[in-house]
């Protein structure tokens, strides 16, 4: 049987989302980047992996031990930045709880993390993949003229699965209310 590609992930309310696919729609235009815009506004927390629709039942219930033990969190997302000369994003800082999160699941499922990226930066990805040289130039000034700010509670994670190419929401995990 195949793997299919999967992702987990922090989604935002749905009128942030509309503000991060209109900024992601000026950015594809003034770039020329669409990859972008296949996948929906989100802060990663476990990168893409492959995974056979038979062991996926084996993690959903990992992750939703780890996930439904861990306390909603604030996040705030601001200004602008970029990787290399291939990414463009918005900057994200989730509280704490965030971090403690993706620690434990990195201890409970190292096999999804299969690279090693450093540090966990969040961010929102506006540009990638598909993004020259010249468009990453052109959407960096872009940004430098242009400011954002948001701020919100996250409640719920959720697994995004890969369907001809576009991500959709799998399984939603929330995060424990009771204090």
């Amino acid at each position: 049987m195949n793997n299919n590609l999967y992702f987990l992930a922090i989604l935002f309310p749905e009128q942030i989302s509309k503000e991060i696919i209109q900024l992601k729609s000026e950015i594809a235009t003034i770039t020329q980047s669409k990859h972008a815009l296949k996948i929906p506004p989100h802060i990663t927390i476990i990168p893409p992996f492959q995974c056979k629709q038979e062991d996926l039942s084996s993690i959903l219930p990992l992750l939703d031990s780890v996930i439904c033990n861990g306390k909603p969190f604030s996040t705030t997302c601001h200004n602008f930045g970029s990787f290399r000369k291939d990414v463009l994003f918005i900057n994200c800082e989730p509280s704490n709880e965030a971090f403690r999160l993706r620690d434990e699941l990195k201890v409970i499922l190292p096999n999804l993390f299969k690279r090693d990226y450093g540090a966990w930066h969040p961010h929102i990805t506006l540009a990638f993949r598909d993004l020259s040289e010249a468009g990453f130039t052109k959407g960096k000034q872009y940004l430098e003229t242009k400011n954002y700010h948001c701020e919100f509670q996250t409640h719920e994670i959720t697994l995004l699965h890969q369907v001809n190419g576009m991500w959709q929401a799998h399984h939603t995990f929330k995060l424990n209310s009771v204090s």
